[in-house]
Protein backbone atom coordinates (compact mmCIF):
# COMPACT_ATOMS: atom_id res chain seq x y z
CA UNK A 1 0.00 0.00 0.00
CA UNK A 2 1.48 3.35 -1.01
CA UNK A 3 0.84 6.79 0.45
CA UNK A 4 -2.06 7.42 -1.94
CA UNK A 5 -3.64 4.14 -0.82
CA UNK A 6 -3.34 5.35 2.76
CA UNK A 7 -5.30 8.49 1.86
CA UNK A 8 -7.96 6.35 0.19
CA UNK A 9 -8.35 4.33 3.36
CA UNK A 10 -8.64 7.45 5.50
CA UNK A 11 -11.15 9.05 3.13
CA UNK A 12 -13.66 6.23 3.61
CA UNK A 13 -15.20 8.06 6.51
CA UNK A 14 -18.36 5.97 6.51
CA UNK A 15 -16.27 2.87 7.34
CA UNK A 16 -13.68 4.63 9.48
CA UNK A 17 -12.53 3.03 12.74
CA UNK A 18 -9.55 3.42 15.09
CA UNK A 19 -8.42 -0.10 14.20
CA UNK A 20 -8.51 0.66 10.49
CA UNK A 21 -6.68 3.95 11.05
CA UNK A 22 -3.89 2.19 12.96
CA UNK A 23 -3.71 -0.65 10.44
CA UNK A 24 -3.41 1.75 7.51
CA UNK A 25 -0.42 3.50 9.11
CA UNK A 26 1.19 0.19 10.03
CA UNK A 27 0.88 -1.12 6.47
CA UNK A 28 2.18 2.17 5.09
CA UNK A 29 5.26 2.03 7.36
CA UNK A 30 5.96 -1.60 6.45
CA UNK A 31 5.85 -0.76 2.76
CA UNK A 32 8.04 2.29 3.31
CA UNK A 33 10.81 0.39 5.13
CA UNK A 34 10.27 -3.02 3.49
CA UNK A 35 9.29 -4.70 6.75
CA UNK A 36 7.70 -8.15 6.74
CA UNK A 37 6.11 -8.27 10.18
CA UNK A 38 5.18 -11.97 9.92
CA UNK A 39 8.66 -13.26 9.12
CA UNK A 40 11.05 -10.60 10.45
CA UNK A 41 9.59 -9.56 13.78
CA UNK A 42 6.45 -11.59 14.38
CA UNK A 43 2.85 -10.48 14.74
CA UNK A 44 3.60 -8.64 17.99
CA UNK A 45 5.35 -5.88 16.05
CA UNK A 46 2.10 -4.78 14.36
CA UNK A 47 0.92 -2.46 17.21
CA UNK A 48 4.36 -0.88 17.39
CA UNK A 49 4.30 -0.20 13.66
CA UNK A 50 0.87 1.41 14.03
CA UNK A 51 2.18 3.82 16.66
CA UNK A 52 5.41 4.57 14.78
CA UNK A 53 3.55 5.08 11.50
CA UNK A 54 1.08 7.49 13.07
CA UNK A 55 3.85 9.48 14.78
CA UNK A 56 5.90 9.55 11.58
CA UNK A 57 3.01 10.95 9.55
CA UNK A 58 2.23 13.46 12.31
CA UNK A 59 5.77 14.84 12.34
CA UNK A 60 5.85 14.86 8.55
CA UNK A 61 2.80 17.13 8.40
CA UNK A 62 4.07 19.27 11.30
CA UNK A 63 7.36 19.80 9.47
CA UNK A 64 5.60 20.78 6.26
CA UNK A 65 3.21 23.10 8.08
CA UNK A 66 6.03 24.65 10.13
CA UNK A 67 8.05 25.46 7.03
CA UNK A 68 5.05 27.04 5.32
CA UNK A 69 4.05 29.06 8.37
CA UNK A 70 7.60 30.12 9.23
CA UNK A 71 8.36 31.39 5.73
CA UNK A 72 4.96 33.05 5.45
CA UNK A 73 5.58 35.00 8.66
CA UNK A 74 9.10 35.98 7.54
CA UNK A 75 7.79 37.10 4.16
CA UNK A 76 5.04 39.25 5.69
CA UNK A 77 7.56 40.70 8.15
CA UNK A 78 9.92 41.66 5.33
CA UNK A 79 7.06 43.18 3.34
CA UNK A 80 5.99 45.24 6.36
CA UNK A 81 9.53 46.51 6.99
CA UNK A 82 9.88 47.55 3.36
CA UNK A 83 6.51 49.31 3.43
CA UNK A 84 7.50 51.26 6.56
CA UNK A 85 10.82 52.24 5.00
CA UNK A 86 9.17 53.40 1.78
CA UNK A 87 6.60 55.41 3.72
CA UNK A 88 9.37 57.25 5.57
CA UNK A 89 11.21 58.34 2.43
CA UNK A 90 9.39 61.68 2.30
CA UNK A 91 8.53 62.23 5.96
CA UNK A 92 11.53 64.37 6.91
CA UNK A 93 12.22 68.05 6.51
CA UNK A 94 15.61 69.27 5.33
CA UNK A 95 17.23 67.44 2.46
CA UNK A 96 20.46 66.60 4.35
CA UNK A 97 18.51 65.49 7.42
CA UNK A 98 16.30 63.38 5.18
CA UNK A 99 19.25 61.75 3.46
CA UNK A 100 20.97 60.95 6.74
CA UNK A 101 17.84 59.46 8.27
CA UNK A 102 16.94 57.50 5.14
CA UNK A 103 20.40 55.99 4.78
CA UNK A 104 20.35 55.02 8.46
CA UNK A 105 16.96 53.38 8.01
CA UNK A 106 18.22 51.55 4.94
CA UNK A 107 21.23 50.16 6.81
CA UNK A 108 18.90 49.05 9.61
CA UNK A 109 16.59 47.33 7.13
CA UNK A 110 19.56 45.61 5.50
CA UNK A 111 20.90 44.45 8.86
CA UNK A 112 17.55 43.01 9.97
CA UNK A 113 17.08 41.29 6.62
CA UNK A 114 20.55 39.75 6.83
CA UNK A 115 19.77 38.42 10.30
CA UNK A 116 16.49 37.04 9.03
CA UNK A 117 18.20 35.36 6.08
CA UNK A 118 20.79 33.74 8.34
CA UNK A 119 17.95 32.26 10.37
CA UNK A 120 15.67 31.08 7.57
CA UNK A 121 18.12 30.73 4.68
CA UNK A 122 18.54 26.93 4.96
CA UNK A 123 14.78 26.48 5.46
CA UNK A 124 13.98 28.67 2.46
CA UNK A 125 16.52 26.87 0.27
CA UNK A 126 15.19 23.42 1.13
CA UNK A 127 11.57 24.57 1.00
CA UNK A 128 11.79 26.09 -2.47
CA UNK A 129 13.55 23.17 -4.14
CA UNK A 130 11.39 20.59 -2.38
CA UNK A 131 8.22 22.40 -3.44
CA UNK A 132 9.42 22.77 -7.04
CA UNK A 133 9.91 19.02 -7.33
CA UNK A 134 6.74 18.19 -5.40
CA UNK A 135 4.39 20.39 -7.43
CA UNK A 136 5.94 19.25 -10.69
CA UNK A 137 5.56 15.57 -9.84
CA UNK A 138 2.19 15.83 -8.08
CA UNK A 139 0.46 17.67 -10.91
CA UNK A 140 -1.16 14.34 -11.74
CA UNK A 141 -3.19 14.64 -8.51
CA UNK A 142 -5.34 17.24 -10.25
CA UNK A 143 -6.46 14.64 -12.78
CA UNK A 144 -7.62 12.18 -10.11
CA UNK A 145 -11.31 12.91 -9.98
CA UNK A 146 -11.89 10.18 -7.38
CA UNK A 147 -9.84 11.98 -4.71
CA UNK A 148 -11.07 15.53 -4.13
CA UNK A 149 -8.99 15.87 -0.95
CA UNK A 150 -5.76 15.36 -2.88
CA UNK A 151 -6.86 17.97 -5.41
CA UNK A 152 -7.77 20.47 -2.69
CA UNK A 153 -4.50 19.82 -0.86
CA UNK A 154 -2.46 20.37 -4.02
CA UNK A 155 -4.24 23.62 -4.94
CA UNK A 156 -4.16 24.98 -1.37
CA UNK A 157 -0.45 24.45 -0.77
CA UNK A 158 0.46 25.57 -4.27
CA UNK A 159 -1.48 28.81 -3.70
CA UNK A 160 0.36 29.28 -0.39
CA UNK A 161 3.73 28.65 -2.08
CA UNK A 162 2.95 31.16 -4.84
CA UNK A 163 1.72 33.72 -2.31
CA UNK A 164 5.02 33.52 -0.41
CA UNK A 165 7.06 33.92 -3.58
CA UNK A 166 5.00 36.78 -5.04
CA UNK A 167 4.83 38.65 -1.73
CA UNK A 168 8.60 38.46 -1.21
CA UNK A 169 9.21 39.46 -4.84
CA UNK A 170 6.78 42.39 -4.57
CA UNK A 171 8.49 43.71 -1.43
CA UNK A 172 11.91 43.43 -3.05
CA UNK A 173 10.69 45.18 -6.20
CA UNK A 174 9.03 47.93 -4.15
CA UNK A 175 12.26 48.59 -2.29
CA UNK A 176 14.34 48.72 -5.47
CA UNK A 177 11.94 51.02 -7.32
CA UNK A 178 11.01 53.44 -4.54
CA UNK A 179 14.48 53.76 -3.06
CA UNK A 180 15.96 53.95 -6.54
CA UNK A 181 13.59 56.81 -7.42
CA UNK A 182 14.52 58.56 -4.19
CA UNK A 183 18.22 58.28 -5.02
CA UNK A 184 17.54 59.54 -8.55
CA UNK A 185 16.36 62.87 -7.14
CA UNK A 186 19.22 65.35 -7.52
CA UNK A 187 18.70 66.90 -4.08
CA UNK A 188 18.85 63.54 -2.33
CA UNK A 189 21.73 62.25 -4.44
CA UNK A 190 23.83 65.32 -3.70
CA UNK A 191 23.22 64.87 0.04
CA UNK A 192 24.59 61.30 0.06
CA UNK A 193 28.37 60.70 0.01
CA UNK A 194 29.52 59.47 -3.39
CA UNK A 195 31.09 56.29 -2.02
CA UNK A 196 27.94 55.35 -0.16
CA UNK A 197 25.80 56.22 -3.17
CA UNK A 198 27.86 53.86 -5.36
CA UNK A 199 27.55 51.00 -2.89
CA UNK A 200 23.80 51.44 -2.39
CA UNK A 201 23.15 51.69 -6.13
CA UNK A 202 25.05 48.45 -6.71
CA UNK A 203 23.12 46.76 -3.91
CA UNK A 204 19.78 47.78 -5.40
CA UNK A 205 20.85 46.60 -8.84
CA UNK A 206 21.98 43.20 -7.52
CA UNK A 207 18.98 42.74 -5.18
CA UNK A 208 21.17 42.86 -2.09
CA UNK A 209 18.21 43.29 0.28
CA UNK A 210 15.60 40.56 -0.01
CA UNK A 211 14.70 37.08 1.17
CA UNK A 212 17.57 34.81 0.17
CA UNK A 213 18.19 31.08 0.26
CA UNK A 214 21.75 30.59 1.55
CA UNK A 215 22.88 33.46 -0.66
CA UNK A 216 22.33 31.31 -3.77
CA UNK A 217 19.20 33.13 -4.87
CA UNK A 218 17.05 36.08 -3.86
CA UNK A 219 13.30 35.97 -4.38
CA UNK A 220 12.52 38.44 -7.15
CA UNK A 221 9.97 38.47 -9.93
CA UNK A 222 12.61 36.96 -12.19
CA UNK A 223 13.11 34.08 -9.76
CA UNK A 224 9.34 33.57 -9.46
CA UNK A 225 9.08 33.37 -13.24
CA UNK A 226 11.85 30.78 -13.32
CA UNK A 227 10.11 28.74 -10.58
CA UNK A 228 6.78 28.75 -12.42
CA UNK A 229 8.47 27.81 -15.71
CA UNK A 230 10.23 24.91 -13.98
CA UNK A 231 7.01 23.58 -12.47
CA UNK A 232 5.12 23.82 -15.76
CA UNK A 233 7.90 22.29 -17.84
CA UNK A 234 8.34 19.21 -15.66
CA UNK A 235 4.60 18.94 -15.01
CA UNK A 236 3.94 18.69 -18.75
CA UNK A 237 6.59 15.97 -19.09
CA UNK A 238 5.15 14.00 -16.17
CA UNK A 239 1.58 14.26 -17.49
CA UNK A 240 2.74 12.99 -20.87
CA UNK A 241 4.54 10.06 -19.25
CA UNK A 242 1.44 9.09 -17.25
CA UNK A 243 -0.88 9.19 -20.26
Amino acid sequence: MCSSDLHKVLLRLSHWSPQGFALAHAVWLKRLYYIDSETDFGIIIEPCLSVLGTVDRLFHHLRASFADLNLLMCTLTFKRMVAEFVNQLGDHGAVRMQATAVMTQYETLKSITDTQNRAIGPILFGYVFEELSFYSYSIKDLTRMDNWLQQFRYVYFLANFMFILFTAAYAQQQLSEEFGNWLADTRNRDAVPQSQLTVVTAELTNHRVGLSGLGLFTITYGFVGTAISTILAYAIIILQVHE
